[in-house]
């Protein structure tokens, strides 16, 4: 299974100095503007260190740091009617948080989470007045895929919440993670001229409701079949209705490169009916499609 190894960061940055005045003055920001920008779910991890990482079609991105233990993971959390929508991969699991009026005496109950009508049985756990369930990637898949999540908790009033821009929100979150929570706002993004090369994201069913959204600067970008792989694989451009446009196949070792646009979105269908999904970013040169067990 391929999975996304490491961003690689090149150029000076900011200092250390800079990156940890920017993470006391947001950690200041949460203090002032409490139960507003941001929910209470991230005050509830006060033994954590938050940091913003970005903000995408409605969705406030963040990583989760740790004095003792370091880096935890990334979130992403969407202001709603119902409260806020919060959905994190820590440490290594996927899980969704949304409010509830349980005491955390009750511990775990069942619930039903809809995906744009699709019933799958779940439990909650609760914590700090909020439900917290964790989610199969196969889930993860229906998340990105739908318009709207209804979580309806035994003995609760459902909840419903808008799932606009929720692909783009776990797009960032993996992109998060393995930046290992670096942002671009910390500067430690290279210069424009600094190659960055990115290994595609875990393979996974091949999704529906990705679409390219924005379109920003011209960009020249080698995509690379490395000669891990065991079968060769096509690449599509998904357009802005969300059609693959094929653009090319490729055999381990082969490259190819293409004129693309930041904020295009791209995917490596393979053969064996798995596909690999990678977002054009600002700075972004290499793209390595690359096979790895775990």
């Amino acid at each position: 299974m391929a999975i996304l190894s490491s961003w690689k960061f090149g150029g000076a940055g900011d200092s250390d100095m800079q990156a940890g005045i920017f993470r006391i003055l947001f950690i200041l920001t949460i203090v002032f503007q409490a139960g507003a920008a941001w929910p209470n779910w991230l005050d509830y991890r006060e033994e954590h260190a938050i940091a913003p990482y970005g903000e995408v079609k409605g969705w406030r991105v963040y990583a989760i740091d740790h004095s003792m233990s370091g880096f935890l993971g990334c979130g992403a959390v969407k202001a709603e009617p119902a409260g806020p929508l919060v959905l994190e991969n820590y440490q290594g699991n996927w899980q969704l948080v949304v409010p509830t009026g349980r005491s955390d005496a009750d511990r775990y109950d069942g619930a039903l989470i809809s995906f744009d009508g699709r019933d799958i049985d779940s439990q909650f756990g609760f914590e700090g007045g909020h439900a917290v369930s964790h989610l199969t990637r196969d889930e993860v898949g229906f998340l990105m895929q739908a318009a709207s999540l209804t979580v309806a908790i035994n003995d609760e009033k459902p909840l419903r919440f808008n799932l606009s821009g929720s692909t783009a929100a776990v797009l960032k979150i993996r992109e998060c993670l393995e930046g290992q929570g670096t942002s671009p706002s910390t500067g430690a993004m290279p210069a424009a001229a600094d190659d960055e090369t990115v290994y595609v994201p875990s393979v996974e069913a091949c999704l529906g409701g990705i679409a390219t959204e924005t379109t920003g600067a011209a960009r020249k970008i080698r995509f690379t079949a490395d000669r891990s792989l065991d079968f060769p694989f096509d690449l599509y451009w998904i357009d802005f209705d969300g059609k693959r446009q094929p653009y090319a196949r490729l055999a381990p070792g082969q490259s190819i490169d293409m004129e693309t646009y930041i904020g295009h979105q791209w995917v490596a269908e393979l053969d064996d009916d798995a596909c690999a999904y990678a977002e054009i970013t600002p700075g972004l040169e290499t793209v390595i499609f690359k096979y790895e067990d775990f």
